[in-house]
């Protein structure tokens, strides 16, 4: 006895609420769902279904079986199709979000790569500095920083994204020296605004976090305005080390409290929960996993990404 096809005659039957019907569904003549009832039964040693000359109905057993039986049944479909899947290349059209920072200086060159490596997949990429819905607006995926408090998605995370903090040489001089992370509390800090109603930046001292409230009057929802105040001595800044890097060089931001390190931001992967992930989605996933571990050291993401 073949128990997957039993158990699938039995699901049937349950459903239809019939044998005839059943065996419709099933394209079997009706002595052969017959026979693989009575085979399951005799199987399990107890009656799975009530039969009449008028209707039909589940035993406590079958009223048992049938709910375990379904998702079996539909776990065994969902492994073969992801296994199907899995031996045919992934081709369809993958539509990604993400925000204009992280989109525009590293998601988009490592999709263009992607497209060239899977040639039967189209890409079509959206930044935008709003949160989207990407389950409404029918997206696959969305790459996203920060903490995440959607749990009706799943996600993955692909790396960490690190900051520095920096000023000008002018402002420096103005406020005096800052030794330790507290001492932010009293100067203006230029803030990311989608971050505003926290307006806590946090600090790793070996194990010790250490949380500073900060404020400023400078908020801005770009990396660019954000370096563009600290050059203009508007305050502190914390920015990415790739953003800082060039001006650092040419003196025209200093590095602030190198001793101490901000503390890191997920980059994250998230999209719908569906049961089974589509494989051109998933191959896009491993793929820029991939590219972002290998590039770690020059992540650069400088909000919470949409």
């Amino acid at each position: 006895m073949d128990v997957f096809v039993a158990m699938t005659a039995f699901v049937a039957v349950a459903e239809e609420q019939g044998f005839a019907p059943a065996a419709r569904r099933l394209g079997m003549s009706t002595s052969s769902v017959s026979r693989h009832i009575a085979d399951l039964e005799a199987y399990l040693a107890t009656p799975l279904l009530h039969r009449t000359t008028r209707r039909l109905s589940l035993t406590e057993s079958g009223e048992r079986y049938l709910p375990r039986a379904l998702a079996i049944l539909e776990e065994m479909s969902c492994l073969n199709n992801e296994v199907g899947d899995l031996a045919a290349a992934p081709k369809g059209r993958l539509r990604i979000t993400s925000s204009p920072t992280f989109g525009d200086h590293f998601l988009a060159p490592i999709a263009t790569g992607f497209a060239k490596a899977y040639p039967q997949i189209s890409v079509s990429m959206d930044f935008t500095e709003r949160v989207v819905d990407i389950v409404a607006e029918g997206y696959d995926a969305a790459v996203r920083a920060g903490l995440l408090n959607d749990s009706s998605l799943k996600s993955r995370k692909l790396a960490d994204h690190r900051f520095v903090l920096c000023a000008s040489p002018e402002y420096l001089r103005d406020v005096g020296p800052l030794n330790r992370p507290e001492d932010l509390a009293h100067v203006d800090c230029i803030h990311w605004r989608l971050r505003a109603a926290k307006m806590v930046w946090s600090f790793l001292d070996g194990e010790r976090r250490i949380d500073v409230p900060v404020s400023g009057r400078f908020l801005a929802n770009s990396s660019l305005a954000e370096l563009e105040a600290a050059r203009a001595s508007l305050g502190v800044a914390m920015l990415s080390p790739v953003t800082a890097a060039a001006y650092f060089a040419s003196g025209q931001l200093v590095q602030v409290l190198p001793d101490f390190e901000p503390e890191p931001s997920p980059i994250n992967i998230v999209w719908p929960a569906a049961r089974t992930m589509p494989h051109k989605l998933r191959v896009f996933i491993d793929f820029v996993a991939k590219e972002l571990h290998n590039n770690a050291a020059a992540i650069a993401c400088d909000e919470d990404t949409p």
